[in-house]
């Protein structure tokens, strides 16, 4: 759900002190589960700066999360121009902590890596495509040194089964909207509603150019990642898709250590 998909897809605690603004961005959808939830942070410290805007060649946008110094991780699909079927859209830069021109950090990409299983499809098949959405792509730069960076959990059956009773930790998104582009928007206690083998269903309210933003939970002060957000299905039973962890822990394992081994 890059910044142009939407439209075709539609036809922990964090303390207080953390939130910048109490009031919401543009209310441009009406497709948040019967209220828009999401607020403005502030990027100034974890978690908020090392979640950023990854920006492509051909202008549009997706959100992504510091995993690694450097290292990003946001969905595949982002990587593809819209509409060209396997045709790569370059990332240029990531923008960590973005807030109205400003950043926390800044760094142009060297390379990025797509789950080898995910094939760009039409849009009527995201669903399937969902549980290999995700991507790695290598900063030239090590911001995650300024920054920070998350941890990723990998969800169990238990976490699961406590977390659709919201019985488990408190859930956080956020990510760089299509209506907010310049400001980083939260959905402080949002949940998962269903899952499947490598996805999970959840109402964390997410738009276009929410892509690639992470869902995460803070424990023992590390701030840790469960999900990625896919995309979006609106109508009559509207629910917001995220691949999980579960797909993707063991090839990010992988991938530091190629990229950033222990010193």
């Amino acid at each position: 759900m890059r910044h142009t998909l939407l439209a075709a897809v539609l036809a922990a605690t964090i303390t207080p002190t953390a939130v910048a603004a109490q009031e919401g961005p543009n209310r441009l959808q009406d497709s948040f589960f019967g209220h828009d939830d999401r607020i403005y942070v502030s990027p100034g410290e974890m978690p908020w700066q090392a979640i950023g805007k990854l920006t492509f060649a051909g202008g549009s946008h997706c959100s992504g999360a510091m995993v690694g110094r450097r290292v990003v991780l946001t969905s595949a699909h982002c990587m593809y121009e819209q509409g060209s079927g396997q045709v790569f859209d370059s990332p240029l830069t990531f923008q960590a902590g973005l807030h109205k021109g400003d950043v926390a950090a800044e760094s142009g990409i060297e390379s990025f890596w797509v789950a080898p299983e995910y094939r760009s499809k039409d849009l009527e098949s995201i669903s399937e495509m969902s549980k290999s959405d995700y991507a790695f792509v290598l900063l030239e730069r090590p911001i995650g040194d300024i920054v920070g960076y998350f941890s990723v959990h990998e969800l169990t059956a238990s976490d699961l089964r406590d977390a659709m009773t919201r019985r488990w930790q408190v859930l956080i998104q956020a990510g760089y909207s299509g209506d907010s582009d310049d400001q980083l928007t939260a959905h402080m206690d949002c949940g998962i509603t269903s899952y499947d083998e490598a996805t999970v269903q959840h109402d964390c309210d997410i738009m276009s150019g929410d892509s690639g933003s992470p869902i995460f939970f803070k424990v023992d002060d590390v701030y840790r990642i469960i999900a990625v957000n896919s995309a979006v299905f609106g109508g009559a039973d509207p629910y917001n898709l995220a691949v999980d962890s579960r797909a993707f822990s063991a090839d990010l394992v992988r991938y530091l250590q190629r990229y950033e081994p222990a010193e």
